[in-house]
């Protein structure tokens, strides 16, 4: 069912792309355009401008906006009207806050878990390490893709507790956890493209991760719409 998740979550974004585009596109690449304007031949070592720090801004606004209206539309059947989803500050808000408290769930279950794996990950040297850094990274990724049915819950102006996600997906961790590997061995092949044959600080490194970022948050924001609309609502996902 792991596979299936994924493979649906991907579905989504082909058999929708049209709406998808719609959706996301001016939020997404027109701040990634200027970013990459901005970043060319400027200076690593250097803070960045006023104006680079209000597009950054801008782009994770954007990124809410985006979150929303792609979970409305997937759940909702809420068509987008022009190029440019609709913008609700109170869904926004509530997006943004439930987010923060994963984030937050998230920083003190890798806390804790590193400083267990952390003493083992000492006595081992580095191969042990790089395991120990890798199960804690992982029992994140499997912990929130199971309390993260709240955020798509939010989007449709539904009261979705930490406690009531759990029990949704009680019996799914196994699926979740095939889930995440295949999450988590996406981005590893991703990163290292734009780490080993182009650079992040470079101008393609910064093109290429933009161009690779799009199918990424969309396919992520369908992971999560999902495992809510499969879990919670009992829809059901095709082989």
């Amino acid at each position: 069912m792991g596979m299936n998740l994924f493979v649906h979550a991907i579905r989504l974004v082909l058999n929708n792309l049209q709406a998808a585009l719609r959706i996301s596109a001016l939020l997404y690449f027109v701040p990634a355009i200027v970013a990459y304007a901005l970043l060319s031949g400027a200076d690593p070592s250097t803070p960045p401008s006023p104006l680079a720090i209000l597009v950054s801004i801008i782009a994770f606004i954007g990124s809410l906006a985006i979150a929303v209206a792609w979970h409305r539309f997937i759940l909702l059947d809420e068509q987008p009207a022009d190029w440019l989803p609709a913008f609700d500050g109170r869904r926004l808000l509530s997006y943004f806050g439930y987010s923060v408290l994963l984030g937050v769930i998230a920083l003190v279950i890798m806390i804790a878990v590193g400083l267990v794996l952390g003493i083992f990950a000492m006595l081992g040297g580095v191969i042990l390490f790089v395991l120990t850094s890798f199960v804690t990274v992982f029992v994140v990724l499997v912990i929130g893709f199971r309390l993260a049915l709240i955020l798509p819950a939010s989007s449709v102006d539904k009261r979705l507790g930490l406690g009531e996600a759990w029990s949704a997906t009680s019996g799914a961790t196994g699926d979740i956890v095939v889930l995440a590997l295949l999450c988590a061995g996406g981005s590893v092949v991703l990163g290292l493209v734009s780490l080993m044959l182009i650079g992040p600080l470079s101008p393609l490194g910064i093109l290429w991760d933009a161009a690779a970022g799009w199918p990424g948050l969309m396919v992520g924001l369908s992971i999560l719409t999902t495992l809510y609309g499969h879990y919670f609502e009992g829809r059901p996902i095709s082989d």
